[in-house]
């Protein structure tokens, strides 16, 4: 199995985020102060479908070798009443919407947990480049609706 380790990136406010620890974020490294740091604005990204980040680093996967999403519930929004999630999105180079990859639901776990999606690395029609995009949806009136983080991946066949 072929894992990658990363840790977040990307300036805004603060009010509840997410960062995306595995594959590295956009535009990559991302110091270990601000993923420490409740409310940080790196997390807070709440522009579709990338944050306003332009791509950046690239990650590498294997073809279908099982791949974990790593994210980081910066500062929490979790909703008891009707609790939002951690949704992992597939996308072309080109910024086309592909296939939803997995989900995770948000929980009563404080700021700082992690949460994870396995899937198996994708290999599309022959394409081996795509985006991954992670969504936490809030379902919080009190938050806003979702913030967004991408990685740009690159995908090698099994040898």
């Amino acid at each position: 199995m072929f894992n990658l380790l990363l840790i977040s990136a990307l300036f805004v406010s603060s009010l509840g985020h997410m960062c995306l620890l595995n594959p590295y974020q956009r535009p990559g490294f991302v110091n270990d102060t601000s993923l420490s740091t409740k409310g940080a604005g790196e997390c807070a990204l709440t522009s579709e479908p990338c944050g306003g980040v332009s791509a950046g680093f690239i990650n590498a996967g294997i073809m279908s070798e099982t791949y974990t999403v790593v994210m980081e519930k910066n500062l929490d929004h979790f909703n008891s009443a009707a609790p939002g999630n951690f949704t992992v999105n597939l996308w072309s180079s080109g910024g086309e919407f592909v296939r939803t990859l997995g989900s995770v639901m948000d929980d009563n776990r404080t700021s700082g947990s992690l949460y994870q999606v396995r899937f198996p690395v994708p290999h599309e029609g022959g394409e081996s480049r795509f985006i991954i995009q992670t969504v936490y949806y809030t379902n919080n009136k009190n938050a806003p609706p979702a913030f967004y983080q991408c990685a740009d991946m690159e995908i090698y066949p099994r040898n």
